[in-house]
């Protein structure tokens, strides 16, 4: 439920540059607001005034607003009518699909003397035999009802059967509906407010989450920062993009590849190099590594291939600094000198039918 304060009063008064004590029109639609309260002590000047669509059950403290022209009051659970006695500038009065159910109680309205128009539609005291009549006959300045404009002759007509019409209220004859919400508008407002509890507790939890996330968020940088200022370079990556580093001993280069959104332009790429670290920007996450080398930031070449969005920085090492032979390609090498070595001893071996004499003389089989 939301109660009328001055602090909603004031919110929905924008247009005015939220002044309430020359205020002419506010709109308090789809609150969920119980009760009228305030409206009559801070905006005494309003002439628009629409409360549609809420669950106001009484209309009351409204005796301030003199100057009030236009009162919309539908959709919301009024069963009686009342407490409009001093709005003498009342001129068009909406109470659709309410629970209006003796249209009896309409007559109080004739002392709204500026009044020309009212809707009932959908109030249970439209169903009741001679309901137009009466009202037309009772409320004498009404030009229009229910949006049908009443003629001279219907007037007249009204006028004369009214008589009648209030006798056989007094007997009985005419019976109205009883005067209540149906429990199933109730059951409906109950879980309306239950279903709006949870989701706000949903809300506050997730407001919650969001706040932490943020506090360590703010605190993580700060370490960050803390590190950084003392020499000590933590590694990161926050940007979730791939990367690599590419060494190639035979020409002593050094390339740092990451593999960047495709579609991502570079001007959300920034890239912050020291001698011993690298620190890249992608949109608004970091990534920020040791480099394996010391290296020469007045070098450095940046690339980006546009075929897939890959960032590239070719590096060139400081004096003093190698790239190492890879074991790999170390073991490779070893082997093959090993095998060169076993062709040559091979080669070098004598055969052994030059030298010893006793093959020769061996006959030949026959």
């Amino acid at each position: 439920m939301v109660r009328i304060t001055p602090d909603l009063l004031r919110k929905r008064s924008e247009h005015n540059d939220k002044c309430l004590s020359d205020l002419e029109e506010i709109a308090l639609h789809q609150f969920k607001i119980e009760k009228i309260e305030s409206i009559g002590e801070f905006c005494k000047r309003l002439k628009i005034l629409l409360l549609q669509n809420n669950r106001i059950g009484k209309i009351e403290n409204l005796h301030q607003l003199i100057d009030l022209q236009y009162l919309n009051l539908a959709l919301n659970r009024i069963t009686k009518i009342g407490g409009l006695e001093r709005c003498s500038s009342l001129q068009k009065l909406d109470l659709t699909a309410n629970y209006i159910s003796n249209y009896s109680e309409l007559s109080k309205l004739s002392k709204n003397s500026e009044l020309t128009e009212l809707y009932l539609t959908g109030n249970p005291c439209t169903s009741v035999p001679f309901y137009r009549q009466y009202v037309i006959a009772s409320i004498p300045t009404l030009t229009s009802l229910d949006g049908i404009e009443i003629s001279f002759s219907e007037r007249i007509e009204a006028e004369n059967e009214l008589p009648i019409i209030e006798s056989k209220i007094i007997d009985g004859t005419i019976t109205f509906p009883p005067t209540e919400i149906p429990s199933f508008v109730l059951k409906d407002d109950k879980e309306e407010d239950e279903l709006e509890e949870k989701q706000e507790k949903e809300t506050k939890t997730i407001d919650r989450k969001q706040e932490l996330k943020d506090e360590y968020q703010r605190n993580l940088l700060e370490h960050r920062a803390e590190c950084l200022a003392r020499g000590e370079v933590l590694q990161y990556n926050d940007t979730g993009c791939e990367f690599k580093w590419v060494e190639n001993y035979k020409t002593q280069a050094l390339e740092f590849r990451v593999l960047v959104p495709k579609h991502l332009g570079t001007d959300n790429i920034e890239c912050d190099l020291n001698p011993s670290y690298i620190r890249l920007r992608v949109k608004d996450n970091w990534l920020q590594l040791r480099t394996p080398y010391e290296i020469v930031c007045s070098t450095a070449e940046a690339i980006r291939v546009d075929s897939t969005g890959e960032f590239i920085l070719r590096l060139q090492l400081e004096s003093g600094e190698r790239i190492a032979k890879p074991w790999k390609d170390i073991i490779a090498d070893t082997a093959k000198d090993s095998k060169k070595e076993e062709e040559k001893e091979e080669e070098g071996k004598e055969d052994p039918t030059d030298d010893d004499e006793s093959y020769s003389d061996m006959p030949e089989l026959e």
